[in-house]
């Protein structure tokens, strides 16, 4: 069993009234009797837990954090103050000590608030456990490889100056018989779509099953001149296998060294087929 060395943390603020926080946002990790992490998220180039917005953080770890033995209610989210947060959707995954990727956790459509205050909401909440492909409760469940239709695309833009784009971005799916599984244009309902420093979190629906060993390529373009550069990319598949959340790892760039995304052939690529995890 191989430990951790890295947890991503994604999620999204609700895009309603009062739903933002200035209070620091806690992450938390326990095994069994003792807390394996207790880390406080600091304020970043980002619009940090600001409606509407997403936001995507990386920990390194000490160690110590096997993931098959996290539960439940290992995987827990915190706050510290009393100015009232409503978060909308999570999802953490792990960087093992060999390079493995293993989801953690993903909560859609969270009905919870956090704040101090017991009158507003909890002072923490539960994440629900999310497995690999390959993991013990997965196979447990289905010994051969899934099938799955929704993707999670998760990235950051880089932080330099005029990494942002107004331009839109698209990704495609082609099968190596040709199909078409997917062709989306990225973009969600009051995120700032690919603002300099900025993180997104698109959760997108298809219609389309297909297997990951199906997939002959996946690119992404972008539909202008406005070049655009991230920091990070990532792409899971992901599918509910009787009540147990499977995710799997398509795409996996935690640090982006592919260049600049634009039609403007002097300062980019208009599309890039991204390497396959």
């Amino acid at each position: 069993m191989e430990m951790l060395k890295s947890i991503w943390t994604a999620m999204i603020t609700r895009d309603v009234a009062n739903s933002a926080t200035d209070s620091p946002i806690v992450l938390i990790v326990n095994d069994y009797s003792y807390d394996l992490v207790f880390h406080t998220f600091k304020d970043t180039a980002q619009k940090d837990q600001s409606a509407g917005q997403a936001n995507l953080y990386k920990l390194d770890v000490a160690g110590g954090i096997y993931p098959d033995s996290l539960t439940d209610s290992s995987i827990r989210i915190a706050i510290r103050g009393d100015d009232l947060w409503r978060p909308e959707s999570f999802f953490l995954w792990g960087e093992t000590t060999s390079g493995a990727v293993e989801p953690l956790a993903y909560n859609k459509q969270i009905k919870f608030t956090l704040s101090t205050d017991p009158n507003e909401g909890n002072f923490s909440a539960a994440l629900p456990r999310a497995y690999g492909p390959n993991s013990p409760a997965v196979r447990a469940k289905q010994p051969t490889p899934l099938l799955f239709s929704n993707l999670l695309v998760l990235m950051t833009t880089a932080s330099a100056h005029d990494s942002g784009t107004n331009n839109k971005l698209s990704l495609e799916v082609v099968g190596k018989n040709g199909t078409l599984y997917l062709d989306s244009v990225l973009k969600a309902k009051g995120q700032s779509n690919h603002g300099t420093a900025q993180a997104n979190f698109y959760e997108v629906q298809e219609t389309n099953r297909f297997f990951k060993h199906e997939i002959e390529s996946m690119t992404l373009s972008i539909s202008g001149s406005d070049a655009w550069k991230p920091d990070n990319f990532f792409v899971f598949g992901y599918d509910d296998l009787d009540g147990v959340q499977v995710f799997t790892p398509l795409v996996n760039i935690p640090k982006w060294t592919f260049g600049s995304l634009s039609t403007d052939k002097s300062e980019g690529k208009t599309s890039l087929s991204l390497p396959l995890f």
